[in-house]
């Protein structure tokens, strides 16, 4: 670390930096940086790096690794880009050294990326989470894409969560890792915390869990799984992204009959007038025709 370098805890660096950030884009490049940053956050968590000065290019290149597994790789380069901004910038408030940020290299987009693109951003993300507001609210999906769109949390920290990890008097969820009951974090203990959901998104949560239409079952380990397949049992990974992507293109698919509707209903209005116009300007003819003949 340099001696020239302030002190910066990462979570306040990443608020400085939004808030510096926020009068010159728009809402929904804010609601994606804010997202991709949460994720470097976690990794900041997970890692126990508590000081922006302490970081090195060994460290971005394992903050890469982390990630790699969890997301496509067109989404990798999006998160990335992000990283290496905020990285940039502190820089300049003296936070990080000088460089850092082009020592964070994003792997290489195979032939066809672009096309398995999958993860959410923010504002596919809001309209999906609109619809299940208003027509699945508490479902499994709506609980699913609610908590990973709070948190940013990876899928394997997702599927070791069990009822009992929600605290109401904290609305906050606990992320713990435990190997002897098949939910080991990828860090280990260093993984293991509490994660603040906040009032709304803790709400969606609880009534997940006494939703009748939940399926509650305790798994081998006499756990009580936070989400559970159809089946009664703990979801793996993978299934758990089959889930958010069906959420997605759920809310794809209804959209589509909506604005079919809507387009058919505007259509038909605008024809309506046209006709009312076509009859007015007739009769206003007619009547000057008369005029002039009287």
């Amino acid at each position: 670390m340099s001696d020239d370098l302030q002190p910066l805890e990462p979570s306040e660096g990443i608020d400085m930096f939004l808030e510096h950030r926020q009068p010159s884009i728009r809402e929904s490049s804010m609601q994606n940086a804010r997202h991709r940053l949460s994720v470097f956050l976690e990794w900041c968590d997970e890692t126990g790096v508590d000081n922006l000065n302490d970081l090195t290019g060994r460290d971005l290149s394992l903050f890469v690794s982390w990630r790699q597994g969890d997301v496509a790789p067109i989404t990798l380069q999006k998160q990335l880009s992000s990283v290496r901004m905020a990285l940039r910038w502190w820089a300049d408030i003296e936070a990080v050294t000088d460089g850092l940020a082009e020592k964070l290299h994003a792997p290489e987009l195979p032939d066809g990326a672009e096309s398995r693109e999958v993860f959410l951003e923010a504002d596919r993300a809001k309209q999906a989470l609109r619809y299940l507001d208003r027509h699945h609210y508490a479902s499994r999906d709506h609980a699913l894409l609610a908590l990973i769109w709070r948190t940013g949390m990876r899928r394997g920290a997702v599927r070791g969560l069990d009822v009992g990890d929600l605290d109401e008097d904290d609305q906050a969820i606990r992320v713990e890792h435990r190997p002897e009951t098949d939910t080991p974090l990828k860090n280990g203990d260093s993984g293991t915390r509490w994660v603040y959901l906040g009032p709304r998104w803790f709400q969606i949560l609880d009534d997940f869990v006494n939703n009748p239409d939940r399926k509650d079952a305790a798994d081998e380990h006499g756990r009580r799984p936070l989400f559970t397949t159809c089946n009664g049992t703990r979801p793996t990974g993978h299934s758990i992204y089959k889930w958010v992507i069906r959420a997605h293109t759920r809310v794809r698919t209804r959209s589509a009959p909506t604005i079919e509707r809507a387009l058919n209903v505007r259509l038909w209005t605008a024809a309506r007038v046209h006709r009312n116009v076509r009859r007015r300007d007739r009769r206003t003819r007619s009547a000057a025709v008369r005029s002039r003949i009287t």
